[in-house]
């Protein structure tokens, strides 16, 4: 921690983005796993461990300027803190990457899968994801309605703006 507010608002996103990267790309390599009492304990863990961070990197020399008598300083310290993380916040999830491109598109047929399949759910039922793959404008999802299980190929364009066109949608036999 340090007495720079712009940087304290930096290593938070800093911590950010290296719990999300371990947490992505551990995922993709982690195969396979069976449940266990583990995943929530490491859950937990993390949370409060976060909670932790960020409440050092926002809080910590606010409050010490704050005991000292200080209130307004302690005030535009945090506010600036605050300011800034705010600014990376909303500066950098603006710049769309290609894996953000595949979260889109996953996102997308999941939430339209009904409308997407030519055949209907049965007996009232809606359908839902169980698994789906994307990349190069090609994939593959499975999905079910609790009475009938279906597999699919499509193939989708994500426009500049970030929509997401379904292109072709074939069940598969």
């Amino acid at each position: 921690m340090s007495r720079n507010p712009y940087l304290n608002a930096l290593l938070a996103s800093a911590y950010i983005a290296v719990v999300a990267s371990v947490m992505y790309f551990g995922s993709q390599n982690a195969g396979e796993t069976e449940d266990s009492v583990l995943a929530p304990i490491a859950m937990i863990s993390l949370l409060v461990l976060s909670v932790a961070t960020m409440a050092y990197l926002f809080f910590y020399q606010p409050a010490q300027l704050f005991m000292a008598g200080r209130a307004a300083e302690a005030g535009a310290f945090f506010l600036k803190t605050v300011g800034v993380f705010a600014l990376v916040t909303f500066i950098f999830p603006g710049t769309q990457t290609p894996n953000e491109d595949l979260l889109s598109v996953k996102s997308y047929v999941s939430q339209n899968i009904s409308v997407l399949s030519p055949e209907k759910a049965v007996l009232g039922g809606t359908f839902y994801v169980t698994e789906i793959q994307a990349s190069g404008g090609e994939g593959f999802v499975r999905y079910e309605d609790g009475h009938i299980a279906l597999a699919a190929d499509f193939t989708y364009t994500v426009s500049r703006a970030g929509d997401v066109e379904v292109t072709s949608f074939t069940v598969r036999k």
